[in-house]
């Protein structure tokens, strides 16, 4: 399973700690987007929720998800074009990073894992 491949209760912690360290030096910042939701809310004076789960929550929850993805389906789902040409890409992490930060992007990424490994999305 991908919990095993992901080292464990511990490997997949460890993992999301490291990568968000990667993000914080490639210059995304770790709530920012909520930070912009918020602004945005005020903008038109619309009310705001604030609404999060803990993150020791959110990782039991990805842990069970990715146990449950068949790895052979996630291997030969083909990306759609629009990932394979930026997100995936030849350009490398940074540039990589930055097309995630197109709405476009990322939309298309929750397509193809949508058929790739459904239990993450859900």
């Amino acid at each position: 399973s991908l919990t095993a491949a992901a080292g464990g209760h511990g490997g997949i912690g460890a993992f999301f700690a490291a990568l968000n360290g990667l993000w914080k030096a490639l210059g995304l910042v770790p709530g920012v987007d909520f930070k912009a939701a918020l602004d945005a809310a005020d903008a038109v004076q619309a009310p705001a929720h604030c609404i999060d789960r803990d993150v020791n929550e959110t990782l039991r929850l990805l842990r069970g998800a990715l146990g449950e993805v068949s790895l052979p389906r996630l291997m030969t789902t083909t990306p759609p074009p629009e990932l394979v040409g930026s997100t995936l890409g030849a350009g490398g992490l940074a540039e990589a990073v930055e097309a995630l930060k197109d709405r476009r992007q990322v939309a298309a990424l929750r397509r193809f894992l949508e058929d790739a490994a459904p239990p993450v999305v859900e």
